[in-house]
C-alpha cells in the first residue's frame, strides 16, 4: 500500500511537474497574488535564514532570498525533481 505522502511524490515526480515547470512563467503569474501575500505574511528579515517548503521552481524562494539579503540565507526543498532542477537552474 503506497502511502498519501509517496502518491503525492509519485505525481509530482511525473507528467504533473513537468507539465508545472513548462507552465512556470504562466503558473507563477497566475499565483503572484497570493504568493506576495504569503511572502508579505511571513515577515522575511534581512539577515534571515529561512526554509521554503514547497518551493516549486524557485520564485519564492527567490523572493526570500532579495527579503533576506547577502547576510540571509534560504533553503528551497520541494518533492518534484522537474520542479527543482528548474529552481536550480
Amino acid at each position: 500500500m503506497t502511502s498519501e505522502n509517496q502518491t503525492q511524490i509519485d505525481i509530482w515526480n511525473t507528467d504533473v511537474g513537468q507539465r508545472w515547470t513548462n507552465e512556470q512563467d504562466y503558473l507563477d503569474a497566475l499565483l503572484s497574488g497570493f504568493e506576495s501575500e504569503v511572502l508579505r505574511r511571513a515577515g522575511a528579515r534581512a539577515g534571515e535564514r529561512v526554509i521554503d517548503v514547497g518551493c516549486g521552481c524557485g520564485a519564492s524562494s527567490l523572493a526570500l532570498g532579495a527579503a533576506v539579503g547577502a547576510r540571509g540565507a534560504v533553503l528551497g526543498v520541494d518533492v518534484s525533481s522537474p520542479m527543482l532542477a528548474r529552481a536550480r537552474a
